[in-house]
């Protein structure tokens, strides 16, 4: 649900937005491998967002490089027909814990490590453990050669609440020093929905803004599981936490205190009832509060929260670690990596930590993040606590997380119709999903 997406201001900062390389682009990677490389005119083209990179940004860049800079939308069906022809764009944004190991197994993206030793910009004793993200060994998520760079990050399983909401409806406010555990916190959004006519007019909680196979990975950890087998090629979902997560999951569903994949937000992601004040609690990072101080009342009114507990270690987990990454084949690297210093060590780097817009990739920023309003500093002093829980989950290099959602999406529907158990929908799931993974290792190799 986060990461400043599109064009729109209502979409542009939903993660449902960020970029993966879905199914068409391993068939446009492998034509990549054969394909004669597309003559350069020198220019340095990077495919990202605008409102992560815009014109002003634009300009500056192409100051401090002293080259052309263009900026390409973001655009799946482009970038695969830009790979097959063998000139992708020199930069292209994307998502550490779910790109890296893709990129890595279908050797699309550049190593950095050599870069990063040479840089006189980039201390790598300075970035954040949360980088690890973008390393893939080819077996584990966080080892091996850096693949790209974070800009900025959340820990996602972490939760907004909109007190106004709590005391309208008599409830107290969790205690913000302890996790919650997960049957409480669904109890407390059980109380603080509200419905009238046949409609809800309150929303008690919301975890949909990320999809659903990445919060099923976050809570099944907590509760001490997994659901990717050793070699990331296969899902079990009946083993005995993740099949637990899926009856706490049904129950949300039946609860109906938020959207699913069985009713499906209109808005496409939770930020705009949070906006409105008709939600109570939203499932959001730190990343949230910058978009908060830019509402009239509701800095008043907003606490963040740890990431609940599902009764085994307490793990907080990053879904995204969005950033930048560089092709393999890119012909002008030096430039590229030029403008990695620029953009993730300088100027750029120091407005985001000033806005707020997640926890920088470099340490020796963290002291810029915003406290100048008290819900910031109330904000601020959470985050810090949780920050030594930040766990990245690895995620399998054959396939990408829209063609898992998109088995969730399909799947969880049409077992909940059913009255499905539990155990039936792991069953469903675990099947099917698995079917993806497969096809996603033959065409990977």
């Amino acid at each position: 649900m986060r990461s400043h997406d599109g064009p729109s201001p209502a979409r542009s900062l939903s993660r449902r937005g960020v970029l993966g390389l879905g199914a068409q682009a391993l068939a446009g990677a492998a034509l990549a491998g054969c394909a004669k490389p597309a003559r350069h005119n020198g220019e340095l083209t990077v495919m990202t967002h605008a409102n992560e990179f815009d014109e002003a940004a634009r300009k500056e860049a192409e100051r401090v490089l002293g080259v052309r800079v263009r900026r390409l939308d973001p655009d799946l069906t482009r970038l695969t027909a830009m790979l097959a022809e063998g000139g992708p764009p020199d930069v292209i944004r994307g998502s550490g814990t779910i790109d890296a190991p893709f990129l890595a197994a279908s050797r699309l993206a550049l190593d950095l490590d050599p870069h990063l030793t040479a840089s006189k910009a980039i201390d790598a004793a300075d970035l954040d453990p949360v980088g690890d993200a973008w390393r893939f060994d080819g077996v584990r998520q966080g080892a091996g050669p850096r693949y790209g760079l974070v800009k900025d990050y959340s820990q996602d399983g972490m939760f907004w609440c909109d007190a106004s909401l709590f005391d309208r409806a008599g409830v107290a406010l969790p205690d913000p020093s302890r996790p919650l555990g997960h049957d409480a916190w669904l109890d407390l959004a059980r109380d603080l929905t509200v419905r009238s006519g046949g409609r809800t007019t309150t929303y008690g909680l919301d975890v949909s803004g990320l999809g659903g196979f990445l919060h099923l990975m976050g809570m099944t950890a907590s509760a001490g599981g997994r659901i990717f087998g050793d070699d990331l090629a296969t899902v079990d979902f009946s083993a005995p936490e993740p099949r637990e997560v899926l009856r706490w999951y049904l129950a949300y569903i039946r609860a109906r205190t938020g959207f699913s994949p069985v009713d499906l937000n209109p808005d496409g992601w939770p930020w705009p009832a949070f906006q409105a004040r008709r939600m109570a609690m939203v499932m959001a990072g730190y990343w949230l509060g910058a978009l908060i101080a830019d509402e009239p009342a509701l800095p008043a009114d907003a606490r963040l929260m740890p990431a609940p507990s599902f009764g085994g270690p307490r793990v907080s987990p990053c879904y995204a670690a969005a950033g930048l990454w560089i092709p393999r084949t890119c012909p002008i690297p030096e430039t590229a990596w030029a403008f990695f210093e620029w953009y993730f060590a300088g100027a750029p780097a120091r407005d985001r930590a000033d806005r707020g817009f997640g926890v920088p990739p470099l340490t020796s920023l963290r002291s810029r993040l915003p406290a100048a309003e008290p819900f910031q500093t109330r904000a601020l002093e959470v985050q810090r606590a949780e920050l030594p829980h930040l766990t990245v989950l690895s995620f399998t290099p054959y396939a990408r997380e829209e063609a898992l959602d998109a088995v969730i999406n399909r799947v969880v529907p049409e077992a909940f119709a059913r009255d499905a158990s539990p155990g039936a929908l792991a069953e469903l799931l675990t099947t099917e999903i698995n079917e993806v993974l497969a096809r996603g290792r033959e065409r990977v190799g």
